[in-house]
């Protein structure tokens, strides 16, 4: 992958650090660094080069740690790497032949070290530096080594933090900034040179997944009022804010940053609901100063407030997301409902799915597995793309060296689990299978569920339900409120006790592994229909028609009877009373559980009835977000259903895989001959959507009662 001479560049700072362990179970609490001194740790290193005129190719191949911004003769080129655990970290390969030129050239990498411990990186593990090579033409023309130099930036002077201590405030002082550094013909002499580690432990690999895409947006001036003037990128985006303005020495800029405004419009609401404080503060030089902040927000609005004789000169957002080829899905209704409630969902793909499928990019900024089951299915529908889904998969599956019941958040060095999440990997392993045919990935993910299989039989009882859940989170649905009055206490430790909906996930992972036994031609314990049972004698009440919370309640959450009917565990003689209960009920889930309702009520045969659900109006329903402004998802169903609502959450996405999946029927059997069954609403006049699914184009058209679904190969 390197070249034996390329060597692990670290600053020397760091170079005498050893690394810190910060893997370990939840129940042990997290760990923090004895040493916080180095903490947002900006590394600016520079390597000053020659290439003659004649050049047919070059790349170059980098990672650092915890993060790379990458820049070429002054311009922007890339960020990275994706977030991995250091015995699988990950390289990036890029074809920089455009940024160089003949004559003098020079590589600029700003190396940052974040140091808190939370869902982001694999951070606070005092683990620093970066490895990259040039090739040009096939030859390595620039390596890290010694030759390279760098200096500690001073110019981020905060150690304020925010979110789940997810990033720091950016207050920037452009006099301590070295002006040109990253352009040819800046002086670096007096800089340091790198130190080299001579020995690490991480095992590198290529990221299979592409760098990031950007785009520059300048936004739209809504209200300019003295110093201050108020700024509208247009809807919520992921990226960070580029800026040039020119002012007295020692001048202050004050940026608010936000996903909303408030004062009737006037004022950006910086304090965000996510617990976010978006406030920043830039320091002038005297001269014409350039700012560009380095770690990502999720945004639409900003103002700018500076001295009476300051002159801002440009703003413009630089923002970010994983790439995204816009008309490789595209859904053309008469539904006006459905097409809002579709393009909602798909920008907020756009915005929130980055190096994984986060479950924000505001507060969290972390990959939850729980979110990967519904985000990374309507990515896959949206895009076509699998990349970041085995991706996804082989970082969820490696969390296993720290419990083989596998982290709810990963990679990175904040320890959670969540029992509900891990026993749903099955659903995820199967997915990836059914849209690639990679048996190889499949055998590990046997593997991953024999692990998780070990983790949590041992919790059960002589009928095989499990009881006493206590090593992990029973989450049932998030947040709190919106569980219907769900009849158990889960707070941590849970129980004591046997509970419903713990035990379905239970039992639909031993199905889902069961199924992947069968297509692997492995030997497996068949039991679902034995544990399937002992359910339905533990909690179906026969006097209602319903199952109830647990072995003890008599009360009926939706939650309970939603994923028996979900995982196919209900008799074709209860399906009807419980659907329909279901329906009557309407929607009483969060967001998250919402997917399974969805899915739940379409296995039994409701289509009409999923669609009048997806297109509703209601306190709980997607067209409450677009009535209250969304441009993204929300968190939850309207922005104060939950006490910290994060306004851009993928996990939100539903409508689109079950749209495409169980109402027109579009799934990768359909497209490997399998039967086709569209379940569309005749009330829709005429609906066209195309779909990337299996590498071909699933188009289907309806118009005027007609219905035909036509497969054509890309390209």
């Amino acid at each position: 992958m390197f070249d034996s001479r390329t060597k692990w560049l670290t600053a020397q700072e760091f170079s005498k650090c050893e690394a810190v362990n910060v893997f370990h179970r939840e129940s042990e609490g997290n760990v923090q660094p004895s040493d916080a001194s180095r903490n947002n740790f900006h590394m600016y290193a520079r390597r000053a080069f020659r290439l003659s005129s004649r050049i047919r190719s070059a790349e170059i191949r980098i990672t650092a740690d915890d993060y790379y911004k990458l820049y070429i003769n002054g311009a922007y080129v890339a960020q990275g790497p994706a977030p991995g655990y250091p015995d699988r970290y990950y390289v990036n390969r890029l074809d920089v032949m455009k940024y160089l030129r003949a004559g003098d050239n020079v590589i600029a990498v700003d190396v940052y070290y974040q140091g808190l411990v939370n869902r982001v990186w694999v951070s606070g593990d005092m683990r620093q530096g970066f490895m990259m090579e040039l090739i040009v033409d096939g030859k390595t023309a620039v390596r890290s080594d010694e030759r390279f130099h760098y200096m500690k930036s001073a110019s981020y002077t905060t150690k304020d933090t925010f979110g789940y201590e997810t990033q720091y405030s950016e207050h920037f002082d452009s006099r301590e900034e070295p002006v040109g550094w990253k352009d040819v013909g800046f002086d670096d002499f007096m800089w340091t040179a790198c130190a080299v580690k001579p020995k690490t432990d991480y095992k590198l690999m290529w990221q299979e997944t592409p760098v990031l895409d950007t785009e520059m947006i300048t936004p739209e001036i809504l209200l300019k009022e003295g110093k201050r003037t108020l700024y509208d990128f247009g809807r919520e985006i992921s990226g960070v804010i580029c800026a040039r303005a020119k002012g007295r020495e020692g001048s202050v800029v004050t940026l608010h940053m936000g996903e909303e405004l408030t004062g009737e419009g006037t004022f950006v609401r910086y304090q965000t609901r996510a617990n976010c404080r978006y406030e920043d503060t830039w320091t002038l030089s005297g001269k014409t100063d350039e700012w560009e902040m380095y770690d990502y927000r999720g945004f639409r609005y900003l103002e700018v407030i500076g001295d009476d004789d300051t002159e801002i000169l440009e703003i413009a957002a630089r923002s970010q997301h994983y790439p995204l080829d816009e008309d490789a899905c595209v859904l053309e209704t008469t539904d006006h409902k459905l097409q809002k409630i579709f393009e909602l969902c798909k920008n907020t793909i756009k915005t929130g799915v980055q190096e994984g499928f986060l479950d924000c990019p505001t507060r969290e900024k972390g990959q939850y597995s729980g979110d990967l089951v519904i985000t990374s299915l309507t990515h896959l529908y949206i895009s076509g793309d699998v990349r970041l889904l085995k991706k996804a998969l082989e970082d969820w599956m490696h969390s296993a060296f720290i419990t083989k019941g596998l982290m709810a958040v990963f990679p990175c060095a904040f320890m959670q689990e969540i029992a509900d999440y891990t026993l749903e990997f099955p659903l995820v392993a199967v997915r990836y299978y059914e849209h690639t045919g990679d048996r190889e990935l499949l055998k590990e993910a046997y593997k991953a569920c024999l692990g998780i299989y070990e983790t949590y039989r041992k919790y059960e009882r002589a009928d095989g339900l499990i009881e006493n859940v206590t090593e992990a989170w029973n989450l049932v649905d998030w947040p709190k409120n919106l569980r219907d009055d769900y009849d158990f206490p889960l707070e941590k430790p849970v129980g004591p006790g046997c509970h419903n909906v713990i035990n379905a996930f239970y039992i639909g992972f031993v199905g889902g592994t069961e199924k992947i036994a069968s297509i692997l031609g492995e030997k497996f314990e068949a039991r679902f229909s034995k544990l399937a049972s002992a359910y339905e004698k533990a909690f179906y009440r026969p006097d209602q028609g319903l199952y109830a919370d647990s072995e003890n309640s008599s009360h009926f959450a939706v939650h309970s009877n939603i994923l028996p009917l979900f995982y196919g565990m209900v008799s074709k003689d209860k399906e009807e009373k419980i659907a329909g209960w279901l329906i009557e009920s309407g929607m009483k889930t969060g967001v998250y559980m919402a997917f399974f309702l969805l899915k739940a009520l379409a296995r039994a045969g409701k289509y009409e009835e999923v669609y009048k659900l997806i297109t509703s109006e209601g306190e709980h329903s997607w067209m409450n977000m677009l009535d209250e402004g969304a441009t993204t998802l929300f968190e939850a169903w309207g922005k104060d259903q939950k006490w910290n609502t994060s306004l851009c959450h993928p996990w939100a996405s539903a409508p689109v895989s079950v749209l495409i999946e169980d109402v027109l029927g579009i799934t990768p059997d359909v497209i490997d001959g399998g039967v086709w069954r569209c379940h569309l609403p005749k009330s829709v006049e005429t609906l066209k959507m195309t779909v990337p699914v299996k590498g071909v184009n699933a188009v289907f058209l309806r118009d005027e009662g007609a219905t035909t679904l036509t497969i054509e190969k890309k390209g």
